[in-house]
């Protein structure tokens, strides 16, 4: 996913809006040094017995909402 996010990022016509569990500080750095790629965490619920894995919680209003109509979600 993290290719394919990189690949949109790069073109002029679309924008790229992720949402994970499992962000980290460099996505929001690089988040920050583009107008067109942007990250948001999501709450998330850890699986039992396997902690590397997470699902996400149902997502609020304002999260489904999401960006401008030309974005492409992970």
């Amino acid at each position: 996913m993290k290719r394919l996010a990189a690949h949109l990022k790069e073109r002029d016509d679309s924008s790229v809006f992720v949402m994970s569990p499992d962000l980290v500080e460099a996505d929001y750095r690089e988040a920050a040094k583009s107008l067109r790629f942007h990250v948001a965490p999501v709450p998330h619920i850890p699986m039992p017995g396997r902690a590397e894995y997470k699902m996400a919680a149902p997502l609020q209003m304002r999260q489904r909402a999401g960006p401008s109509h030309r974005s492409f979600f992970i």
